[in-house]
């Protein structure tokens, strides 16, 4: 497991760095919003400013969350699948 934080988001990356760094991969981010599967065309979609459609817990509703919020999350830990190079386990601020 990598471990970027140090008590602090100064120095860590941002989800918007392992998206560039990991171009095709999906995110499976835990964040403070819930648990969150980011696909490949999400991030892209993401990256041009676009919100990130959310599912809080119930099945006909849904939240927006704005592309720079997701984007300037500070990442915790990363942690790449064992069974999958593309998938990439993260926990966020």
């Amino acid at each position: 497991m990598e471990k970027f934080f140090d008590g602090d988001c100064t120095g860590a990356k941002t989800i918007r760095e392992i998206i560039e760094e990991n171009p095709g991969a999906t995110l499976d981010l835990f964040t403070s919003d819930g648990c969150l599967m980011v696909t490949p065309e999400v991030c892209a979609s993401l990256l041009r400013q676009e919100p990130m459609k959310m599912n809080p817990g119930c099945s006909d509703c849904y939240m927006e969350l704005p592309a720079q919020e997701v984007l300037e999350r500070c990442v915790l830990a990363l942690t790449p699948d064992e069974n999958d190079a593309k998938l990439l386990h993260i926990m966020t601020d």
